[in-house]
């Protein structure tokens, strides 16, 4: 028989909970969070007889997003790779974990608000290359802008990193890059880019723009260049 208690402790003045704890075999199926998880990763790894430098550990937590279970399937490969040389480096996650995609448009949406118009078409056609739908990227653009605009507003009430995380039910390493992301931005910036990009999605949805061409103008516009580099 399996017991699944979805809580964050169990009731010990119960009958029930203290005969469960002392008869059946007891799994935290918690999730990690973001430093947990990359103790776990470190003892895996260490186990295998394979350091791994703090740098590249870190990276590897940006390139997973703090997830233990994106961390655990790189694993193998990681493993491998390390076999002859036993110590893992920045170098090789950059060269052997690939970005997740949310990571992709983060560094989209900085370069968009950076009005650096040659990385964000770059970073776009990219995206495009690999098979990504137009709207589907403005959908997430938009999401992204959106945390931006509500960890700044928090930030002025005296929310911490924790309290908006839990708040916003964001994942807290998503939480941390917008927490550092929203301290160097423009409130009036931000809030220009993304009604600009509420109304583009609204164009392309009801088939008013070249869904392709579309963002590569908002781009331009937004930065103030007459053209791409």
């Amino acid at each position: 028989m399996v017991v699944v208690a979805p809580y964050a402790k169990l009731d010990d003045r119960k009958r029930l909970s203290k005969a469960l704890k002392k008869n059946a075999l007891l799994i935290d199926a918690t999730t990690l969070n973001e430093n947990k998880a990359m103790q776990q990763i470190k003892a895996d790894l260490a186990q295998a007889k394979i350091q791994i430098e703090p740098n590249a550990l870190q990276l590897l937590a940006q390139r997973t997003n703090g997830n233990y279970s994106l961390m655990a399937t790189e694993l193998p490969k990681l493993m491998a790779f390390a076999k002859d040389q036993a110590v893992l480096t920045a170098a090789n996650i950059e060269q052997l974990v690939p970005k997740q995609l949310s990571d992709r448009v983060f560094d989209l949406v900085g370069a968009v608000l950076a009005k650096n118009a040659t990385a964000a078409l770059g970073l776009y056609r990219e995206l495009l290359a690999q098979n990504e739908e137009p709207i589907k990227l403005i959908s997430l653009l938009l999401s992204q802008f959106r945390l931006l605009i509500q960890v700044q507003i928090l930030m002025k009430k005296g929310y911490s990193q924790g309290s908006l995380a839990q708040t916003l039910k964001v994942h807290p390493y998503r939480i941390k890059l917008a927490w550092q992301q929203s301290q160097r931005l423009n409130p009036d910036d931000l809030h220009r880019a993304f009604i600009g990009l509420v109304d583009l999605d609204a164009q392309m949805k009801r088939g008013q723009v070249d869904k392709t061409l579309a963002f590569e103008l908002f781009v331009l516009q937004y930065s103030g260049q007459k053209q791409a580099q």
